[in-house]
């Protein structure tokens, strides 16, 4: 009996993403790592929409961040994206849709990916939980949007590093202004004295 919740409720231990039809309709299945039971819940709404409220959950603007993937790497949709605590989720196609407008594409978090392989005329992924999921991808473009996944990975700590530079320096600064203000009142209470 599958489990149903909202993203927002697990968004922190999600791994993965995977759309499917449930009692025909469209849903998302949430894989969920660290080992606590249950690790598999179903989000009612589509993929779509729960990327969308995954992202809202980290106040991430998904169209901005797709702006710069596509500057950055040269790269059209299905497009990966990050969040602020170093997840990456990179698109894998999961199933074939039944209409049109259904998405194809789930979205694994690139740290949680332990291998690929072929096996059985298409390809796995093993992720940390130990799971196995079916990608209807060839193994060469699951392999070249895992290194995708960890160049964004390291963009995104190099652009932290930058951050934490910044505002290292802007400390100094302020250190270096406070001293300068406590060196001037000294001076003027030892003229008072």
């Amino acid at each position: 009996m599958p489990i149903f919740t909202k993203i927002e409720n697990v968004h922190k231990s999600i791994i993965l993403l995977q759309p499917l039809y449930h009692n025909g309709a469209n849903a998302t299945e949430l894989i969920l790592g660290g080992g606590n039971p249950p690790d598999s819940y179903i989000d009612r709404r589509t993929i779509s929409s729960v990327k969308k409220a995954l992202a809202r959950s980290y106040a991430v603007d998904l169209a901005a961040q797709a702006d710069i993937l596509r500057r950055d790497f040269d790269r059209h949709p299905p497009l990966p994206f990050f969040l602020p605590d170093n997840r990456v989720f990179i698109p894998l196609k999961m199933r074939i849709p039944r209409v049109r407008r259904d998405s194809a594409y789930g979205f694994v978090d690139v740290n949680h990916i332990r291998g690929c392989r072929r096996c059985a005329g298409s390809t796995e992924i093993s992720l940390s939980t130990g799971a196995r999921v079916k990608i209807l991808s060839s193994l060469s473009t699951v392999q070249t949007n895992i290194y995708l996944g960890w160049q964004i990975r390291q963009n995104s700590r190099r652009a932290e590093k930058s951050e934490e530079e910044t505002v290292l320096e802007a400390a100094r600064i302020i250190i270096h202004k406070l001293e300068s203000i406590e060196a001037c009142f000294n001076k003027i209470n030892i003229n008072r004295n």
